[in-house]
């Protein structure tokens, strides 16, 4: 996997207001947990060359949760990936990301991403992702962010489908960011339906 970037205003536009659309077609059901990290089954890591990240399972916010352990020395980006066979995640009628995290070491960039089944290779599949910078003062913190928040990558057929969801992956990046070592804890993915979903 490889650090995405920004693209053209208009399509990003175009394609929130097509997830929007999808996400109100969907009957309301609740939530969706994505993984409560209770183990690192499944969980695969990938990082940039001369970057080293790994994992374990630490005391969270609910149970446990997964400890980030990650040298940017060099390199750009570490992360951690899951591949499914095929998630229905629009069934749900969510319309929010929920999720815990806190931070120690350089100010980086969290990044967290979506990938649809377009294609078994997730450069020709559409990506939805969302990036903020990390607080790093060792402090949980809870956000709620809207999926209209996140940008989608138009690598597949330039929809992305939350209905036919195929990867979940979340690491650091060294955008706007420190070289160095750090360590960012993650709990508790929740996909919800939230009445006023607030963004960081």
């Amino acid at each position: 996997s490889k650090e995405r970037k920004s693209g053209d205003d208009v399509n990003v536009t175009k394609r929130r207001w097509m997830l929007v659309a999808a996400l109100a077609a969907a009957a309301p059901l609740g939530a969706a947990v994505i993984d409560p990290f209770e183990s690192l089954s499944g969980w695969s890591t990938f990082a940039d060359t001369g970057s080293t990240v790994t994992l374990s399972a630490v005391t969270g916010v609910a149970g446990n949760a997964l400890q980030m352990n990650y040298d940017m020395t060099a390199g750009s980006f570490v992360g951690i990936t899951r591949t499914y066979s095929s998630r229905n995640y629009a069934a749900t009628g969510a319309n929010a990301l929920r999720f815990a995290y806190r931070a120690s070491g350089p100010t980086n960039t969290a990044q967290i991403e979506f990938v649809d089944a377009d294609s078994t290779t997730t450069v020709l599949a559409d990506g939805l992702v969302y990036k903020f910078p990390v607080t790093p003062d060792n402090t949980w913190r809870e956000l709620t962010v809207p999926l209209t928040d996140f940008i989608t990558f138009a690598n597949g057929n330039s929809s992305f489908d939350l209905s036919q969801t195929a990867k979940f992956s979340f690491g650091v990046t060294k955008d706007n960011g420190s070289a160095g070592t750090g360590t960012v804890y993650f709990d508790a993915f929740h996909l919800i339906r939230a009445t006023q979903p607030v963004s960081l």
